[in-house]
Parts: C-alpha cells; sequence; structure tokens
C-alpha cells in the first residue's frame, strides 16, 4: 500500500486566531519566548558534548 503525507493546514489555526483576537504584544512576546526556548534547549546539548568528548580515564 502507498502512504499519503497528508500537508498541514493552518487555515483552522489562522482561524482560530483571528476569531480570539489576542493582543499583537503578547503573540509577539509568546512567539519570541518560544523562540528563545529552542535555542535554549539546543544549547544545553552542545555544553555537554564538549564534557562527553573530552573525557578520559587517563583524565583522573
Amino acid at each position: 500500500m502507498k502512504e499519503e503525507t497528508k500537508a498541514g493546514n493552518w487555515r483552522p489555526f489562522l482561524r482560530l486566531i483571528r476569531q480570539t483576537k489576542p493582543s499583537r504584544g503578547l503573540l509577539a512576546i509568546a512567539l519570541s519566548l518560544g523562540i528563545i526556548s529552542t535555542l535554549v534547549s539546543l544549547v544545553v546539548p552542545l555544553l555537554t558534548k564538549n564534557l562527553v568528548d573530552d573525557f578520559s580515564l587517563s583524565s583522573y
């Protein structure tokens, strides 16, 4: 059987945003905090990578 990939449909989401009428400032703050949270969560593995890569038993 062939699987079909379903494209995302943004229309219901955008309609919901328009109907709830959030303030643009609040929407911008939420979007900014979401992006910052994503970036911070990507930095943590990079920091621990250096610890793991440089670890050896001879370092004791």
